[in-house]
């Protein structure tokens, strides 16, 4: 779980989290950022294996969010694509 505080700050603000997951780590990005004069808001996820692109392979995700949008990811992505492993 991740749990983002103080949302409603002005301006894009970035959460960033490590969580630990199946012996592997993985690094969680929470990105807001707002819509020109409209005053509405997005946010983007992007979750990365600390590990090499074919261990990333293994992997997929899912992310919620309270106001239940789901979206379902097919691959990870990995922070150290050139490591063998």
């Amino acid at each position: 779980m991740f749990l983002a505080t103080d949302i409603n700050l002005a301006g894009a603000v970035d959460w960033v989290m490590m969580q630990t997951c199946f012996g592997h780590h993985f690094m969680l990005v929470l990105e807001k950022q707002e819509r020109g004069g409209e005053g509405s808001q997005m946010f983007y996820t992007v979750v990365q294996l600390v590990g090499s692109r074919k261990q990333a392979e293994n992997f997929a995700y899912r992310s919620e969010t309270a106001r239940t949008h789901t979206h379902t990811h097919p691959r990870l992505t990995a922070l150290f694509p050139g490591l063998h492993g």
